[in-house]
């Protein structure tokens, strides 16, 4: 699916995604999580590489997703109660 970005500045980028991801669940510091994969920014093959995006929601909740500004990536490693997940 193509992706028009236009800046305020007035540059243009013109990209390609993937109209598709993946859903599940997981577990992180004893709290359940939905968990989705997809290509936020370009197509990056599989859903298993490291530019792959991971978005997280606590509780199924849409509105309390985790604010991990510029890593919401698979590669990225997060402290959460102590304990650092990748």
């Amino acid at each position: 699916m193509p992706r028009l970005t236009i800046y305020e500045s007035g540059s243009v980028n013109l990209s390609f995604v993937t109209a598709e991801a993946r859903k599940g669940k997981i577990k992180i510091a004893g709290r359940r999580h939905n968990v989705f994969l997809g290509h936020n920014y370009l197509v990056s093959g599989g859903f298993n590489r490291p530019w792959t995006a991971l978005h997280l929601i606590p509780n199924g909740n849409t509105t309390n997703q985790f604010q991990w500004q510029g890593a919401d990536r698979l590669m990225a490693i997060h402290k959460i109660e102590g304990t650092y997940y990748c």
